[in-house]
């Protein structure tokens, strides 16, 4: 009812509101100097930063108390914050709120280079950045986008795909982790058909979820 969708309206409103001011909060917590490039590998709790330039396998992230817990950093990378703002942006075709998405995600490009530093670890969280993005760009749509920023979100989509599928879950994470990787697999492959390997994708995707 008109009360409802005000009161969605109102949320997506505040929460926009305090990710421009950086002021994001999840889990409970807010990030510390939400709009500094430094957000995307740190602890809110601790203060503390994991690594951004060293190979992401050889990070040792469980029970790392050199750091702080790694679901703070592995929630805010998610970028699922996005999709309320882009949702508002869409509704009221506001191009500033679209611009900020797509300057929050090109963020996340520049500062998390492929294959380095904990974002990178684990394909779960890949896949549901995966899904948050595409969820952004299609709300948003490509006009809000420059070209170079078109070119870096394309060509992140393809390594996050690539990275994925080359370390799918196995043994004990081969259940709710290799259920995301797939879905995620799936959506790449199916929506974005121009990207290479994404038939392959769409293929081991769609067998996969079947087969679980």
């Amino acid at each position: 009812n008109l009360a409802k969708e005000n009161s969605l309206l109102q949320e997506w409103t505040e929460i926009a509101q305090r990710a421009k001011d950086g002021r994001i909060k999840l889990l409970g917590i807010e990030w510390p100097g939400a709009r500094d490039n430094n957000r995307w590998a740190i602890d809110p709790v601790s203060g503390n930063h994991w690594p951004q330039s060293v190979y992401c396998f050889r990070i040792p992230y469980r029970q790392n108390s050199n750091f702080g817990d790694i679901k703070y950093v592995w929630e805010i990378i998610r970028l699922q914050y996005l999709q309320p703002i882009a949702a508002l942006a869409a509704l009221e075709d506001n191009e500033e709120l679209a611009q900020f998405c797509a300057s929050e995600i090109e963020s996340w490009i520049d500062n998390n280079p492929p294959f380095m530093g904990v974002n990178w670890s684990s394909g779960i969280e890949l896949s549901l950045r995966v899904v948050s993005i595409i969820v952004v760009t299609s709300l948003i749509g490509e006009k809000a986008f420059s070209k170079t920023q078109r070119h870096k979100l394309l060509t992140s989509l393809a390594t996050h795909g690539y990275w994925i599928m080359r370390f799918p879950s196995r043994f004990s994470s081969a259940n709710n982790h290799l259920i995301a990787e797939a879905g995620g697999l799936f959506i790449l492959g199916t929506l974005l058909p121009s990207l290479p390997d994404s038939d392959h994708w769409a293929h081991y995707g769609f067998k996969t979820l079947i087969t679980e």
